[in-house]
Parts: C-alpha cells; structure tokens; sequence
C-alpha cells in the first residue's frame, strides 16, 4: 500500500511536531538580521511567538528603547536585559512562563512594562524602576500586590 502511513507512523510524526522548538539565541547578527539596522541603532525589537535563548547581542543594542519578546517561551527574566538598562522605555514579556520578577535594576526610564500571562506569583522586583507609569501584571499567579507602594510613577 504506497502513499499510506500507518497509525503507529503518525503518532510519531505528531510526537515529534510537539517537540520544542530550538531556542533562537538573540546574537548581534541575528538582531541586525531580524531589524535590518546595525545593533547599535536599533531602537525597537518585537518578536512573536519565536522561542528566545540567550541574548548576548543585546550588548550591542546601545540605544535600545522598547523590547517585546512575547510568547517566546521564556521561563525567566532574561538576565541580559542589564546591558539596555539605562535606554529601555517599554519592556513586554507577556505570555511567557516567567514565575519571578528579577533583573530590571537600574531601569531609570522604563515607563512601560508587560508581564501579563505568565506565572509572576509576587510583585516584589521592580524596585529599579523608578520611572515605570504602566506595569501589567493580569493573568499571573499573584497572591499579593506587594512592592508597588515605592512605585510613586505608577498611574495605570
């Protein structure tokens, strides 16, 4: 019987498509690739749906103002988010399955931030954001909303 596959085949085949996908490590080539710009110019990266590993280009991102990283499979806050720092405005890390809120020190001018749909299960972490007028957090595990009190920027 060419051309059929057998039930044991095809349960295989579906097996295999549920696999993870490879991580995309977010290199300096890969940044300058996905915006067309050189890393150091790139003011906006979004991307959607695409499993993001490490982020090491991000260093070259040196006038980096908003950064989305939805639904990219990301099980915490990317630590390299240190190196923009001191340019991020809006930061969106929503529907992930980040659990804590970590490495935002020292993010004087973020304004906005996303977590909603993830796993957060405590609001504490945002200290290092002084500027942050617009903070998302739906659709997490939150028991409390401790830690906001020094947000004195907040408004929405």
């Amino acid at each position: 019987m060419r051309g059929e596959t057998s039930y044991g085949d095809s349960v295989v085949a579906i097996a295999q498509a549920r696999e993870p996908p490879e991580p995309l490590v977010f290199t300096e080539a890969a940044i300058e690739e996905a915006t067309g710009e050189p890393a150091p110019t790139v003011r906006s990266i979004e991307t959607l749906f695409t499993c993001i590993g490490p982020a090491p280009g991000l260093r070259a991102c040196e006038s980096l103002q908003e950064l989305t990283l939805m639904n990219a499979r990301l099980d915490s806050v990317p630590v390299e988010l240190q190196y923009v720092r001191a340019t991020l405005e809006r930061l969106s890390l929503a529907g992930n399955a980040i659990g804590r809120i970590e490495h935002l020190g020292g993010m004087v001018r973020l304004t906005s931030l996303f977590l909603h749909e993830n796993r957060i299960t405590s609001a504490r972490g945002l200290g290092g954001c002084p500027a942050l007028q617009r903070l998302w957090l739906s659709s997490n595990q939150l028991a409390s909303l401790d830690g906001l009190a020094a947000l004195r920027e907040l408004r929405e």
